[in-house]
């Protein structure tokens, strides 16, 4: 087996990332949290459709805080799981992010298990 190399494609500055979740070979999605600069902090949804190459930032509510994890059931359907409890949902592959009741207990991580 040769070495591998691996090759930074993306720098994505002032974000601590968590969790990467691919529905297919191009569409995927990272999440994790801004680090503290000047007082702001927030999760953030990142979402590639060329395998990596670019991503696109999404905000899902300036209020969320920081991601933990990301998984879909199918192609439009995924969830993300927050601190202090909270848990957004897509329903159009990751164009819109609404917020589902926040839990009694805090999720550390979300999973899809068929």
């Amino acid at each position: 087996m040769q070495d591998q190399i691996w090759l930074q494609i993306y720098n994505i500055p002032n974000t601590h990332l968590s969790s990467i979740y691919f529905i297919n070979q191009l569409t995927g999605f990272i999440v994790g949290g801004r680090y503290w600069i000047s007082g702001t902090a927030g999760g953030r949804i990142f979402k590639t459709t060329n395998c990596g190459a670019n991503w696109e930032q999404y905000y899902p509510d300036p209020t969320v805080n920081y991601i933990n994890s990301i998984c879909f059931t199918n192609s439009n359907v995924g969830y993300v799981a927050g601190d202090d409890g909270q848990i957004l949902k897509t329903t159009n592959t990751g164009l819109n992010w609404f917020s589902l009741s926040p839990m009694l207990v805090i999720p550390v991580s979300i999973q899809y298990i068929l």
